[in-house]
């Protein structure tokens, strides 16, 4: 070979070299990048983490919601209760012939 073409050679050597270091550095941020998003989820997702907070605190929302509208309900039976009996009162609705 010639002196040219070793000369040549080393050069593309270099280069090539160079040029895997940084792919080694690239490659290595991602990996870290990567890693860290794993972390991330993986709190988020434990039994402890923000994901399931949020579902426990949905859940409580819940539990609340259903026990006011429980109450609603109850308060709207004895509304209705209420009224049959004003209703039966004013009509004379359901009474004996022999108590008028």
């Amino acid at each position: 070979m010639t002196e040219e073409r070793l000369s040549r050679i080393e050069e593309l050597i270099v280069t090539l070299s160079g040029n895997m270091i940084c792919f080694r550095q690239t490659v290595e941020h991602r990996f870290d990048y990567l890693e860290a998003r794993i972390k991330t989820i993986e709190l988020d997702v434990e039994p402890d983490g923000r994901i399931s907070e949020g579902f426990e605190r949905l859940s409580q929302d819940i539990d609340s919601i259903e026990k006011r509208l429980d109450r609603i309900e109850h308060g709207q039976n004895q509304i209705k209760a209420s009224l049959d009996v004003i209703l039966r009162h004013i009509t004379g609705y359901g009474q004996d012939s022999s108590q008028a």
